[in-house]
């Protein structure tokens, strides 16, 4: 049996803390689809890391358009494939998918570079300004 504060440190030890570095976010939850005339996903905090980290999207597959983010409630910004985004604990992040047409989609990956460029998220947007595909 753990005594005095013992078993706080076992916790830690087991959960991985202690000091380490973390560089897995919890889920982040973005949306999985979004259609919308140049649609965005709403802002999603970044939480469970304790230093900052690297995201960065891969395309599945884009008809033409650009993908951008939006940290903290900024402006929206352009970011090319496989280019590094710091973030840190407790920053919002969105994306958002500029059509060149009607119709045109796109869907995308969001990898952590930090992280071996694990998982963290599959967004699609429909830019459905007129009809769609």
């Amino acid at each position: 049996m753990l005594s005095g504060m013992g078993w706080m440190h076992a916790l830690r030890a087991k959960k991985g803390g202690g000091g380490g570095t973390d560089v897995t976010p919890d889920a982040i939850g973005w949306e999985t689809y979004v259609e919308d005339v140049n649609p965005e996903t709403s802002h999603k905090q970044v939480k469970g890391i304790n230093t900052s980290i690297n995201i960065f999207w891969q395309q599945v597959f884009n008809d033409g358009g650009l993908i951008q983010y939006s940290k903290n409630s900024g402006s929206f910004t352009t970011l090319a494939e496989n280019t590094n985004l710091s973030v840190s604990n407790n920053d919002t992040i969105a994306w958002k998918f500029v059509g060149d047409n009607p119709g045109y989609a796109a869907e995308i990956n969001v990898k952590n570079a930090s992280d071996s460029n694990a998982a963290l998220g599959t967004i699609q947007f429909v830019e459905a300004s007129g009809g769609g595909p």
